[in-house]
């Protein structure tokens, strides 16, 4: 273990015990993976997020320091809750901008000739919700295929940091895709 690989583990450690300056502290050191976390989120949602990457950082980064402590256990643990809430405000911005396109709360108008939510949009918002249903299945699958699927891990690290051969990483990938798939009513 290097020295940032044990500064890093440090850190986390202060944050899980609820230290509070450690997720400042932390932030140096995972800034550019975490850049590198938020461009593999956006380029999943193509045209439909209106997010910069250097704005999903900071998001994230505001949404983790609000907790009393983070309960991780280590830096793949880590990286997988900051993907999921990565996602999450990915998703809650695409809600916000289809509650946008449907009125918002406000009062109704003639109809114009406004598209409707993008397909795309709504076809993420089915898949979050397949992958929220695939946690509750299963949260290890979900964690395996949200650090591949998500976070732009290659399969290869995702079994290096969980401690797995590339072959039980392959088989996990594959029963997350099945599972997802029958979800989302689509053939295998």
């Amino acid at each position: 273990m290097d020295r940032t690989d044990a500064t890093l583990t440090a850190l986390l450690g202060a944050a899980s015990a609820g230290e509070p300056d450690a997720l400042t502290r932390l932030m140096p050191l995972v800034y550019d993976e975490l850049r590198r976390l938020a461009r593999s989120q956006l380029g999943h949602r193509g045209q439909g997020a209106t997010l910069s990457t250097t704005a999903l950082v900071h998001e994230a980064y505001e949404r983790l320091a609000r907790q009393s402590h983070l309960a991780v256990s280590d830096r793949k643990h880590f990286f997988v809750l900051c993907a999921r809430v990565m996602r999450q405000i990915v998703i809650d911005s695409l809600r916000r901008r289809g509650a946008e396109k449907r009125g918002g709360g406000l009062a109704p108008e003639a109809l114009s000739d406004e598209e409707p939510m993008a397909a795309e949009q709504s076809s993420l918002l089915a898949l979050e919700e397949a992958m929220r249903k695939l946690g509750e299945h299963d949260p290890a699958l979900l964690d395996t295929a949200g650090m591949v699927w998500f976070a732009g891990l290659e399969p290869q690290e995702v079994a290096t940091l969980a401690g797995v051969s590339l072959r039980t990483v392959q088989r996990d990938l594959a029963r997350a895709r099945a599972w997802v798939a029958d979800a989302l009513g689509l053939p295998p």
